[in-house]
């Protein structure tokens, strides 16, 4: 049975993550299980569970043997830029050690071997001869795309890439959720000299989350990749992992922002004048017209009051004074004194009421006038746009609040 580089599954740290805890014995010997079983996997020919169990077990453990052991078998599938990923990988995080020597050197001959030759090289030397078909060949690496590995719960995944300067390729991202067997798909956006597609945070709900890109011709044509729908790329889901999604995105689907909302209507601006010229004439006059009424009824009320006051002081010098007859006598004198109070006061009670009537007309006026169109003065100049009037509009109010006062005397 052909079988992987073996490897040593101990507690060894990644250099990246020293944050991370020390794997117990009981990690350990998950990360043997799993071990065993992507062997396994891969010699029976199942290349997608065996990168799944090898990450799993690199994810508990950390040992960069684990990434030799991931780009061999990415290799085995073809898929250049997922294997040098790992191979890359391994060589900057295993440590120069004389048990580790020989695979370094060996991984970083291959590693020049797939960047200086087009099309895809031999497989490593030593390598185990496929017990299933090689899946084609990919295309040489010119799809550049850092690989997620890990990625916070509940929260969206941002997958960028990188095309060949001058190529009209459209990039698809596939992704799905470790316990679906449906890919979906949207395609990549640029956003600041990258092509951007977003995993949405609904999706991180499992342990794990599979994905892969295509880059294709405007004819469909399929001319790079990075993983495949039956060998994807695995993103393990861990609390403890950093965000791996632009921090200014504030919803799941990257949306232009929205416009800004039109600018508020601003209502027509009247001039000073206002109304019409026979308005403003009519409600000036009558306005004067009815204060010089109210004014000339009291000045009436006023008089014929002097005159009752007069008669009544004699009436009370009559009863009081007068000892023996004849007394005081009502004479003509008095009589015509008498008259003219009451025909003072008549007129009074006319003019108030007069005024009244023309204090009504005068506040229909105003109405009428405010809610004319307004008339443009005819020393305003063309370019001259409205000034807008911040006093306030002197209309009188006739209603409940109009208090108005009479007055009557008894001869």
């Amino acid at each position: 049975m052909p079988r992987v580089a073996a490897a040593q599954v101990k507690a060894t740290p990644d250099k990246a993550t020293p944050d991370k805890a020390t794997p117990d014995k009981a990690t350990i010997d998950e990360a043997k299980r799993l071990y065993a079983d992507g062997e396994k996997r891969f010699g029976a020919g199942d290349f997608a569970g065996a990168t799944e169990a090898f990450k799993e077990a690199y994810r508990l453990t950390r040992n960069p043997v684990l990434l030799y052991n991931l780009g061999f078998v990415y290799d085995k599938q073809g898929d250049a830029t997922l294997a040098l990923h790992y191979y890359e990988k391994f060589l900057a995080d295993a440590p120069d050690s004389p048990r580790l020597r020989d695979k370094r050197v060996e991984v970083a001959a291959r590693v020049r071997a797939m960047k200086a030759q087009p099309e895809p090289p031999e497989p490593l030397p030593n390598a185990p001869a496929p017990t299933a078909p090689a899946a084609p060949a990919s295309p040489p690496p010119e799809l550049r795309h850092e690989v997620v590995g890990e990625a916070p719960a509940a929260k969206p995944i941002d997958i960028t890439a990188r095309t060949p300067d001058g190529s009209e390729w459209t990039l698809t991202l596939f992704y799905r959720n470790g316990g679906e067997d449906v890919y979906q798909s949207t395609p990549l956006k640029q956003r600041l000299g990258e092509l951007v597609a977003r995993i949405p945070a609904a999706v991180t709900r499992d342990r794990t989350v599979h994905y892969y890109l295509e880059a294709r011709t405007a004819d469909g044509r399929l001319v790079a990749s990075s993983g495949k729908a039956n060998a994807p790329n695995v993103i393990y889901i861990d609390p403890a992992a950093p965000p791996h999604y632009y921090r200014d995105e504030t919803s799941e689907t990257m949306v232009p922002p929205a416009p800004p909302p039109p600018p508020a209507p601003v209502a027509p601006v009247r001039d000073r004048g206002g109304g019409t010229t026979a308005l403003t004439l009519g409600k000036w006059a009558a306005s004067g017209g009815a204060l010089a009424l109210i004014g000339t009824g009291i000045g009436l009320y006023f008089a014929s009051a002097s005159y009752a006051r007069t008669l009544e002081d004699e009436a009370l010098l009559s009863r009081t004074e007068c000892q023996t007859p004849p007394c005081r006598v009502y004479t003509d004198a008095r009589k015509d004194l008498e008259a003219t109070g009451k025909r003072l006061q008549t007129w009074g009670h006319v003019a108030i009421a007069a005024g009244a009537a023309a204090l009504v007309g005068a506040a229909v006026l105003w109405y009428f006038d405010a809610r004319a169109e307004p008339r443009k003065s005819p020393r305003e100049s063309p370019r001259e746009s409205p000034r807008e009037s911040i006093e306030p509009a002197l209309v009188p109010l006739v209603g409940p609040g109009l208090v108005g006062a009479g007055a009557t005397l008894r001869f």
